[in-house]
């Protein structure tokens, strides 16, 4: 019963919200669509800066940063009053106008986008990678009939244990985060397959069509990187 009232007092509050919003006219109608489309509201002094609750190892920057977000009927928020941070832990997009904070309902969000500095990270679901959570996009953003290089992180935590030993001796009662990143390329069949950023690796996971044209573009690479590896699928796909 107490469950069956928090959820609908929930709704109350949502509802009543969206309609204050709606008739002062202060904020966008983009927005709006994303508050009544959020799983919840957050207290904004919560999220002064990320660094105390884990940071980069949790999130995708330790502050706020300009970006956008398209929900499923198209909607857009995307300029300089909307600001944006994913949390790779629990798999949720943080938007923020002025004082209001939500967490944006997955099941409503078809992508975004958040900038680190002038770099646009893309972020876009992907069924045969991951059907529940977002994945980053590396390569350029040509989704048709092209291949995709992907990028899935996760983060997990470990509780701060006052009674470990390691924790005493330290005096370090924290909690602690670590972050798993695992690299796809998704082919334009929809065969998506696991691969490792070296060039031996790569070479072996492309589909036979490509082989030859990504060893003539690596014929002169020793080791690869993310950014090499953009680069020879963003050229694969010319």
């Amino acid at each position: 019963m107490k469950k069956v009232f928090i959820t609908i007092f929930l709704a109350f509050v949502a509802s009543l919200t969206f309609a204050q919003l709606t008739s002062s006219g202060s904020i966008g109608e983009s927005y709006r669509n994303f508050m009544v489309q959020s799983t919840s509201f957050l207290n904004p002094h919560d999220f002064v800066s990320f660094e105390p609750i884990g940071g980069t190892d949790r999130f995708f920057s330790e502050k706020w940063e300009n970006g956008g977000a398209r929900n499923l009927n198209d909607a857009v928020i995307a300029n300089k009053d909307y600001q944006f941070n994913y949390d790779f832990l629990k798999h949720e997009l943080y938007a923020k106008w002025k004082d209001t904070i939500i967490t944006v309902d997955n099941n409503y969000l078809k992508s975004f986008y958040i900038y680190n500095g002038n770099s646009r990270h893309n972020f876009c679901k992907i069924l045969q990678i991951d059907p529940e959570n977002f994945v980053e996009l590396l390569s350029a953003d040509t989704l048709q009939n092209k291949i995709m290089l992907l990028k899935k992180r996760t983060t997990s935590i470990r509780k701060g244990d006052k009674a470990s030993p390691g924790s005493n001796y330290l005096g370090n009662f924290s909690d602690a985060y670590n972050s798993k990143t695992e690299y796809f390329l998704l082919f334009p069949d929809k065969a998506s397959v696991k691969i490792n950023i070296s060039k031996k690796n790569i070479l072996e996971k492309l589909q036979p069509s490509y082989k030859r044209k990504a060893e003539t573009i690596l014929s002169s690479e020793r080791s690869l990187n993310d950014t090499k590896a953009i680069n020879l699928i963003n050229a694969l796909n010319q």
